[in-house]
């Protein structure tokens, strides 16, 4: 990890001061992680913000304004509020409202996501204790937008989880593996197929069952762009702890831990399983073909 990112994985964790004798430390996470997410989307959907709210008003049906407001938005998600996290700060007394209608103004992925980290619940917590104004003033004074890298984003994102793992006396293997093990799975995964994903119609999907911060996933597409920009891939990711995610554009299902993502599901009704599969559970290594 580099200086810059471990620097800013201190300012976001710093939010941690506020929140001391009002939660206790192995509860942090449960309010940094969420926020973060919610501090990066926002950041990134706020160049396009007005254009979704202009396609909004002229759409009609469900599935073609799910297809057009993702399509504004330039992003596998979208926002219709007209609010963002500064927005509530111009009204401490009803932050909580404020802060859930904008919420609710994403997609339904992202939706879920924060469902997945009990979200209404902790801002409820949150604004009880008179810590929700600062918390929010808090994130918004860091900027998450595109200036951070993905790479970097997914660094800063296994830190917090890192920081979080520890505070609660688990460890973080639990949750994420480490960047030069998921380099060297995904390396021995894809290099075996570089015939056919250096062809120029390569098409390919990326299953990790325990994805965790979907850190395989990532480094598996990324070895993948980098022997062939133009392949076409698909990650899919499922794991049995609700909320921990990097911000990644995989289909993630970690509300129904049994379960898979319904586009998942179809494929696999259909007789259509993905070409890859990534695994590394606790205490385990292993890569399936």
């Amino acid at each position: 990890m580099s200086d810059d990112t471990w620097h800013l994985s201190e300012l976001v964790w710093s939010v941690a001061d506020l929140l001391r004798g009002d939660f206790k430390p192995s509860e942090y996470g449960r309010v940094i992680l969420p926020f973060t997410v919610l501090r990066r989307l926002d950041c990134l959907l706020a160049p396009s913000r007005q254009a979704v709210l202009d396609e909004a008003e002229r759409t009609d049906g469900e599935q073609e304004r799910e297809q057009r407001l993702t399509a504004a938005s330039g992003w596998p998600f979208y926002k219709v509020s007209p609010f963002s996290m500064e927005s509530v700060l111009s009204d401490p007394e009803k932050a909580d409202r404020m802060l859930l209608g904008h919420v609710d103004g994403y997609s339904q992925n992202v939706r879920e996501l924060l469902d997945g980290f009990e979200f209404e619940r902790t801002v409820a917590r949150l604004y009880q204790a008179r810590l929700l104004y600062h918390v929010v003033a808090q994130f918004v004074s860091i900027d998450l937008g595109q200036m951070i890298t993905d790479d970097r984003m997914e660094s800063l994102f296994e830190e917090l989880v890192r920081r979080f793992a520890e505070s609660g006396n688990e460890s973080s293997g639990e949750h994420y593996t480490p960047r030069d093990v998921a380099h060297l799975m995904a390396g021995f995964l894809v290099s075996a197929d570089s015939d056919v994903l250096t062809s120029p119609h390569a098409v390919r999907t990326i299953l990790d069952p325990t994805c965790g911060t979907a850190g395989l996933l990532t480094e598996a597409a990324s070895y993948i762009a980098s022997m062939n920009p133009r392949a076409d891939v698909t990650l899919y990711g499922q794991g049995d702890q609700p909320g921990v995610m990097g911000d990644l554009p995989c289909h993630y299902d970690g509300q129904r831990p049994p379960g898979l993502d319904d586009r998942l599901r179809k494929r696999l009704r259909r007789g259509r399983a993905p070409r890859n599969r990534l695994r590394l559970p606790p205490g385990q290594s292993a890569v399936r073909r």
